[in-house]
């Protein structure tokens, strides 16, 4: 004989609603569409400072295409950066990019930036360096980065993400190649 059901439990998730997003806040982080040689949803480089790496073997990480950033005469570094907004207060934000380099004198400044709706800085940026010759050169090799913030304050409003290049050439021999760039909390 068996006795009366007892009471359903709780189902789901117990935690506060709504804070987290799970899902990358960044626009085409996987570098799949262009507009002038920038990935759109990106500021970016100057003329000739970056192009699209189309499908080519070894020199994207996922999808079709990946962003190559490259010198040019008399300039040796360039960047690409995108702000958007910070929809939650309270908890980190994680960004994991992927990287590579041609060459062996290319280095990368990763830096994740607070800002209120003043536009201001808030906090200290969280930045992660690779230093010339730490990134993977070889055919098809990204090497997979991870960085995170401290919680953000009721004051944050947007982050911005921004990938520093430098000790690059115009000869096309000393470039950075980025794909598949993600920012969550």
């Amino acid at each position: 004989a068996t006795g009366p059901a007892g009471e359903t439990g709780a189902t789901g998730a117990t935690g506060p609603a709504g804070t987290t997003s799970g899902s990358n806040l960044l626009v085409n982080g996987g570098m799949e569409t262009f507009t002038d040689s920038i990935p759109d949803g990106w500021t970016g480089p100057g003329a000739d400072e970056s192009e699209q790496e189309n499908a080519v073997q070894g020199l994207i990480h996922s999808g079709q295409s990946a962003v190559k950033l490259k010198g040019k005469t008399g300039i040796t570094s360039t960047s690409l950066s995108q702000r958007v907004a910070a929809p939650y207060t309270g908890c980190s934000y994680k960004c994991i990019f992927n990287a590579k380099c041609s060459g062996t004198t290319p280095a990368l400044l990763a830096t994740m930036t607070f800002y209120n709706t003043e536009g201001a800085v808030v906090g200290t940026p969280i930045t992660l360096q690779m230093q010339e010759g730490s990134l993977p050169s070889d055919a098809g090799s990204y090497g997979t980065y991870f960085f995170m913030t401290p919680l953000a304050d009721e004051t944050v409003t947007e982050i911005e993400i921004k990938f520093d290049a430098s000790g690059l050439d115009d000869n096309a021999i000393q470039n950075i190649y980025l794909d598949d760039v993600f920012l969550f909390n």
